[in-house]
């Protein structure tokens, strides 16, 4: 691939083909996604002009190829991958499809220390909640920022604070999806996580009228013990700070 850097289709291909194999055999990806497959990838994410088509497809290929790997994870910081999907989330910020993938991306370099300083340096934590609230409807959108926010502050706490105003983008999500059981119980369990960690979450949630959102779920949902499990604690919980 390294050697058709400037072949797009191809480059495009190749992508897709290595996204495939990689998420359905990650055991035996890393000897098909070389050191010089992945800078071929970053090169293509970093030119502002490539199709959003095939930004996606490299965003596809760099998820399966860090998946199981940390070298290939410190790749990604050493050659300015980071810095990549973030502009590519500000240069395209409607591309929902485009940016649930790059969102993925993210979430998986999330779970390194080390990569969420360098995420955090690069303005990561705003990029991703403005995307948030730029998508409301976008429910793919919405979990996927939930999830790297609680990877983020599990990393390292200090960084809760930050990220407060995504708290309505994953309240409307739960209020408009309240249905979606999966979406539903994640978002809820997100929320639960980081109200523990942050009061200032916990305030948000309530000036933003968060109760009566969680009240809904629950009752809408009160055939899933998982769910009213997680909305009953994020009520008491709210309730002992009111």
């Amino acid at each position: 691939m390294a050697a058709h850097a400037n072949n797009e289709e191809l480059i495009e291909n190749a992508c897709f083909f290595l996204s495939t194999v990689g998420l359905k055999q990650p055991e035996g990806f890393g000897e098909l996604c070389t050191e010089d497959g992945i800078k071929c990838i970053i090169k293509t994410l970093q030119n502002i002009d490539t199709s959003a088509s095939l930004l996606e497809a490299c965003c596809f290929a760099l998820y399966a190829a860090i998946g199981g790997s940390d070298e290939h994870k410190k790749l990604c910081l050493s050659t300015g991958a980071i810095d990549a999907i973030i502009c590519l989330i500000l240069v395209h910020p409607h591309e929902t499809s485009l940016l649930e993938t790059a969102l993925t991306v993210l979430m998986s370099l999330s779970s390194q220390k080390k990569c969420v300083t360098a995420i955090v340096n690069s303005g990561g934590i705003g990029s991703v909640v403005a995307t948030m609230r730029s998508n409301p409807t976008c429910s793919g959108i919405i979990k996927r920022g939930s999830r790297f926010i609680s990877n983020v502050v599990e990393r390292d706490p200090t960084f809760a604070n930050e990220a407060v105003p995504a708290v309505v983008s994953i309240l409307s999500c739960i209020r408009d999806q309240v249905h979606d059981q999966i979406l539903v119980e994640e978002l809820c369990k997100s929320l639960h996580y980081l109200v523990l960690v942050s009061e200032n979450w916990a305030d948000r949630i309530i000036s933003a009228d968060g109760v009566s959102v969680i009240e809904i779920a629950m009752k809408r949902n009160e055939s899933n013990a998982r769910i009213v499990h997680e909305c009953d604690v994020l009520l008491q919980i709210l309730s002992n700070i009111t």
